[in-house]
C-alpha cells in the first residue's frame, strides 16, 4: 500500500476528505496557508517522517476557499513567522503580475496554484538527495464545491508563465 505524506492548512479541515478520497495510509503536515519554512531542523523532521514511515509521495493541498490566501496574507505577516511572511511575499508580487492578465475571479486560483508549485521545488531542493529522488511530488487543490482534489499540473503553468511574458 502507498504511503503518503500531504502538507496542508488546518483551517481547510481536509483530513477526513483526503481520507474519503485516496483510502491509503495518509500522514499529515500542517501549517498555516501550507507556508511550510523549511529550516534544517524542519527538513530532519520530514527526513525522519518520511524514512521511518516509508513514505512514497508527498502532496501538497489547498482548498480553494483557504481563508488566508483570499485574505491574501496580510493579516498573518504580523505573526512574523518565516514561512508566512516569505509566502505573503511571493504572493503579492505575483498577484500584481497576473492581475494585468486575468479577471479577480480566476486570479486566487492562480496564484495558489503558482505558490504550491514553488513550494514543491523547494521541497525537492531542501530534502536530501537520496530521499528526493525516491519520492512522488505532486499538488493539488481541493475543490470544496466538488469534493474533490484537482491535480495542479505544472506543465500548464508554464506555458501560462510562457504567453504571460
Amino acid at each position: 500500500m502507498r504511503k503518503k505524506l500531504y502538507f496542508i492548512c488546518p483551517t481547510d479541515h481536509l483530513e477526513m476528505e483526503i481520507d474519503r478520497i485516496t483510502r491509503v495510509e495518509n500522514f499529515y503536515f500542517s501549517s498555516l496557508a501550507n507556508s511550510i519554512y523549511l529550516d534544517q531542523e524542519t527538513v530532519g523532521q520530514l527526513s525522519d517522517l518520511i524514512e521511518t514511515h516509508q513514505i512514497q509521495e508527498i502532496n501538497l493541498v489547498l482548498s480553494d476557499e483557504n481563508l488566508f490566501w483570499k485574505d491574501d496574507l496580510s493579516f498573518l505577516e504580523a505573526t512574523k513567522t518565516k514561512g508566512i511572511i516569505e509566502a505573503s511575499k511571493q504572493t503579492k508580487s505575483k498577484r500584481k503580475e497576473l492581475r494585468k492578465h486575468f479577471e479577480a475571479e480566476h486570479l486566487n486560483d492562480i496564484v495558489l496554484k503558482h505558490f504550491l508549485k514553488a513550494k514543491q521545488k523547494e521541497m525537492q531542493s531542501r530534502l536530501p538527495k537520496w530521499i528526493s529522488a525516491s519520492l512522488i511530488f505532486k499538488s493539488f487543490l481541493y475543490v470544496k464545491q466538488k469534493r474533490s482534489l484537482e491535480r495542479i499540473r505544472f506543465d500548464r503553468l508554464e506555458l501560462l508563465k510562457f504567453s504571460l511574458n
